[in-house]
């Protein structure tokens, strides 16, 4: 019987398959904004291209289908 060891732990995989997603979601986020003639400024960008959390990136793509302004995408207080 042959028994494969994994070259990478799971948790390591699980880390960036996670960052991963959080760049795909970034850049739909992005791309949603652009299309809706809605810009972010440098500092706007930043925060979103650190993010690594895809939930969080999730709720900001789902207010950006919706917003009249790119503060109301951020806003906490935006029925997240």
């Amino acid at each position: 019987m042959v028994t494969t060891v994994p070259l990478v732990s799971d948790s390591f995989t699980r880390i960036f398959e996670a960052r991963g997603e959080a760049r795909g979601e970034a850049r739909m986020l992005h791309t949603m904004l652009e299309a809706r003639g809605l810009r972010l400024d440098d500092e706007q960008r930043r925060v979103v291209d650190a993010c690594e959390d895809p939930e969080q990136l999730l709720r900001w793509g789902a207010r950006a289908a919706t917003a009249g302004t790119v503060a109301e995408v951020f806003s906490e207080d935006a029925g997240s």
